[in-house]
This record gives C-alpha cells, sequence and structure tokens, in this order.
C-alpha cells in the first residue's frame, strides 16, 4: 500500500514540477508546489470519486510526501510511529502523532531556517501543512471517538492477544 501510495505521489510531485517550475524542486516555489500537490493528492486519495468518495486517511501519502521533502522529516515521523504504535498499541494513535509531528516539525525546522522556505512561503507552506493536519484529524474522527470511549483496536502481539 505505501508503496502505491509513494509512486502515486511521486508522479503527480515529478509532473507538477517540471510543468511548473523546471525541475527545480528544493527551492521556495518547488517545496510550494510539491505541498500544494500532496495536499491535493491526499484529497484524492481520501475522497476519490470511483470509490463514492469513501478512501483512505491519507497517512501514507503523508508518508510519501514527507520523503519526497526532506529525509529528516520522514525520519522523525517513522521513529514517532513507531514510538506511539508500540507504547499504546494503537495505529491510529501512531497515526495521528505523525501527522501531529509534521506539523510541528514543519514549524520547528522553519523557524530554525533548516527548511528551504522562508517568510511569506514559509507562512504560505505552514497554512498548507496545517490544511494536511486537519484533514487527518478529520478522517481520523471516528478513531478518536473510539479511543475516547476505549472500543479502539488495539495492536495483539503473542500474549496480549487476548486483551482487547
Amino acid at each position: 500500500v505505501f508503496a502505491g501510495d509513494l509512486i502515486k505521489l511521486w508522479l503527480a510531485c515529478i509532473l507538477t514540477i517540471h510543468l511548473f517550475n523546471h525541475g527545480i524542486y528544493h527551492d521556495e516555489r518547488g517545496i510550494l508546489i510539491l505541498l500544494y500537490t500532496g495536499f491535493g493528492v491526499t484529497l484524492g486519495h481520501n475522497y476519490p470519486f470511483y470509490l463514492k468518495f469513501r478512501g483512505g486517511k491519507g497517512i501514507t501519502v503523508t508518508g510519501a510526501l514527507l520523503l519526497i521533502l526532506d529525509w529528516r522529516l520522514v525520519l522523525i515521523a517513522a521513529v514517532t510511529f513507531l514510538i506511539a504504535t508500540a507504547v499504546t498499541r494503537y495505529v491510529s494513535v501512531g497515526s495521528i502523532c505523525v501527522e501531529t509531528g509534521f506539523f510541528l516539525e514543519w514549524l520547528i525546522m522553519g523557524h530554525l531556517g533548516l527548511l528551504s522556505v522562508f517568510g511569506a512561503a514559509f507562512a504560505e507552506s505552514s497554512v498548507i501543512v496545517l490544511l494536511i493536519w486537519a484533514l487527518a484529524l478529520f478522517r481520523h474522527r471516528s478513531n478518536i471517538r473510539r479511543l475516547i470511549h476505549g472500543t479502539e483496536n488495539r495492536l495483539s502481539f503473542g500474549s496480549h492477544a487476548a486483551d482487547h
């Protein structure tokens, strides 16, 4: 699934970079184009018309976007997901932590000058990342309700298989 989402996002990003930015994708304009493309692919993934607008939650697409944007973002996201999921045994908690982490990482790395976006472009990019985060939370609303009510399914590992 991740490979398919990565390819879907990668193809869309390559196409938009070549159409609008002549192949330069690590400058401000290129990063904004990648973020807009990633947001568009996430919308298409979450609400595909050919599945009557019932799609995924966009987490793997976001992971693919992180991989395309900056290896540091995907490394932090992978560690965040593994720790949150291992500690809580809820995949949904790991997914929500990845999305929340992406937004926080973007803000922190941007303010530290570690991203190639500054000033107005950084503000615009932060809004796009905020929208991606908000969409992920919205798509996880049923998981969040189940977490609150204690009915969310946990991962089962060996002897823990009995406690749902």
